[in-house]
């Protein structure tokens, strides 16, 4: 039998790869989800460097990509994080959402979150399994591309706290609060806190981030960017 070239070997191996990201882009995220493909979701940010000191505000824009090639092999979508403020200041982050559960991987590229300090506390995330009294805990160990968190391993618990009314447009939404914290290196990182308040229809409504040295991160969803 003749053997292929080295060149036809190749150009079979890239048609593969080629196919196999045309395959895994064409997985849309489940119908339920409040987190849409080609959608671009857009986020106020305000940063309180004490209880009365606002120090920045931006507005972050979330896009939701396919998975590709890279998400295929991750297992999950994609999302590119731009900043209003500075719009060459990109970063694609994680979006892992399955019929059960929704995960926003938070950009670890911002100054005003200390960069990657901002998911020490955890990532915001739901799953149905989340209901008032719920408490998990995750053993986190952070890849490469972390920062000082690279190759560390932290434990993050998180517990639904209660139901609350939010006003989101106007509009009286009973919602749903989560709380995190990190459990262990707070000797050497110090204790963070994580809040999120969630809506099945909206997702994320607000998102806030608590410092060891007093410094509070409030992510408020400001709705989808009309094209």
């Amino acid at each position: 039998m003749k053997q292929l070239s080295l060149y036809t070997r190749l150009f079979y191996f890239l048609l593969i790869l080629s196919l196999s990201g045309l395959v895994f882009s064409c997985r849309s995220l489940p119908i339920a989800s409040p987190y849409q493909q080609g959608q671009t979701y857009q986020f106020g940010v305000t940063v309180w460097d004490d209880s009365t000191k606002i120090s920045v505000t931006d507005t972050l824009l979330m896009t939701v990509k396919n998975r590709g090639l890279i998400g295929g092999l991750l297992g999950m979508h994609l999302a590119e994080w731009e900043s209003a403020s500075n719009p060459a200041l990109r970063q694609v982050r994680g979006l892992p959402i399955s019929e059960d559960r929704i995960e926003i991987q938070l950009p670890v590229v911002f100054q005003y979150f200390e960069k990657e300090n901002i998911v020490i506390a955890g990532y915001p995330a739901w799953s149905r399994s989340m209901q008032p009294g719920f408490t998990s805990t995750s053993d986190h160990r952070f890849v490469r591309g972390y920062g000082k968190l690279s190759g560390k391993r932290i434990i993050q618990v998180r517990t639904v706290q209660d139901s609350t009314w939010f006003t989101f447009r106007g509009e009286t939404l009973r919602c749903k609060v989560s709380k995190g914290y990190n459990e262990t290196k707070v000797e050497e990182l110090g204790r963070y806190t994580i809040r999120t308040i969630w809506h099945e229809r909206y997702g994320f409504l607000k998102i806030t981030v608590n410092y060891p040295n007093g410094k509070r991160v409030v992510m408020e969803y400001l709705g989808r960017r009309e094209e």
